[in-house]
């Protein structure tokens, strides 16, 4: 029985991992625009760019909880503590972001480095 429990287990383990890394590969496949394996800074910018312009639904150039739901990002971000992303705020991020994909320092994340 304990032997049938852990194969359940591992198997769902190992489904899981595979599902968030297809989707990881997918979100990498979306940002490499000219898909040549490589993002690139300005690919990475444009891509975060109209990532915020889609979430800001009221158009006023800022992202509140409502409009995105995740308060980790949202307080990672905000450094002015005004419960919201402005556009600065959220390039700064993304470029940080980015800064830490490229491990190698190379100036473009590979799917290796992205993954």
């Amino acid at each position: 029985m304990k032997k049938l429990v852990y194969s359940v287990v591992a198997l769902a383990l190992l489904t899981g991992t595979s599902f968030a890394d297809a989707e990881r590969e997918k979100h990498f496949k979306r940002i490499d625009a000219d898909k040549n394996g490589k993002i690139t800074p300005t690919e990475h910018a444009e891509f975060w760019g109209r990532w915020f312009t889609q979430k800001d639904k009221n158009k006023d150039g800022a992202l509140s909880f409502e409009e995105y739901d995740d308060s980790k990002v949202i307080r990672a971000c905000d450094k002015n503590k005004d419960n919201k992303i402005d556009t600065a705020e959220h390039d700064a991020f993304r470029e940080r972001q980015f800064k830490n994909f490229d491990a190698n320092k190379d100036g473009h994340v590979t799917w290796e480095e992205f993954s």
